[in-house]
């Protein structure tokens, strides 16, 4: 069955090109609509009732945001597009919704509807929505990643991560509660993610929580200590540089 999908974008040549790469390369999609405004995206919406909206964050009358809230209770699912380094992208990553940066290229967006359709019928889609608007209708709310697993999705605050494993195609993510292994992104994507927050990569595989280390390493020795007693390696490399990142926490 091919996704129902509502195309929202306010430049002509944008909404043409990303409307010109779905009929090319993504055989499962049929667009139903392309609108320009905020308040065509919520009456295509309604009428149309899609599987999938592409949502430019920024309109020239409204915003992709505001389309999501005033239609949350439709069922569909949702892939912002932007051209910028907007503020709430750092809130659609950690939410785990899909976002595609302009312009847009082929292996990206063929990648987010493949993922679309496995998420199709599970409800994840709109578990993410609900986190992501939440988390923009809340400042203070504690950071949380939003996590695929095999069972569903699970909800990991920032600040309850002691470190993170990357083993095989997954990550796992150790935390004050225990383990949670994680499919669907790398561990260099989690180290963008977190590096804010007083996370560092110190070896290829492992980072960790700067916060949660109680015993850091000499140079020669190679291994850090954590909170919870497990060893971490760390790169001869790296050492020197985690230590002075420790320092500075105090």
């Amino acid at each position: 069955m091919l996704l129902k999908t509502i195309i929202v974008e306010d430049e002509p040549l944008s909404r043409a090109f990303l409307n010109n790469l779905l009929a090319e390369f993504c055989p499962g999609v049929y667009v139903a609509a392309t609108v320009p405004t905020e308040n065509e995206a919520i009456d295509a919406i309604e009428r149309i009732q899609p599987d999938l909206v592409f949502l430019d964050i920024e309109l020239q009358q409204g915003t992709g945001f505001e389309v999501l809230k005033k239609t949350q209770q439709q069922d569909y699912q949702v892939i912002f597009t932007t051209a910028f380094d907007h503020s709430g992208i750092k809130a659609i990553k950690f939410s785990g919704v899909d976002y595609l940066q302009k312009p847009i290229d082929i292996e990206g967006l063929q990648s987010s509807i493949t993922g679309i359709i496995a998420k199709q019928h599970t409800g994840a889609g709109k578990i993410a929505v609900q986190h992501l608007l939440y988390t923009l209708g809340n400042n203070n709310v504690p950071a949380q990643l939003v996590v695929q697993t095999e069972e569903g999705r699970e909800y990991i605050p920032v600040d309850a991560i002691i470190y993170i494993e990357a083993s095989d195609n997954i990550c796992i993510f150790n935390t004050d509660q225990g383990r949670i292994a994680s499919t669907g992104r790398n561990i260099q994507e989690y180290e963008h993610l977190l590096a804010e927050y007083n996370f560092y990569r110190l070896h290829h595989a492992y980072i960790v929580n700067t916060r949660k280390v109680v015993e850091s390493s000499k140079p020669e020795s190679g291994f850090i200590r954590m909170i919870n007693e497990s060893t971490i390696p760390v790169s001869s490399k790296r050492s020197g540089e985690l230590n002075t990142i420790l320092s500075a926490n105090g």
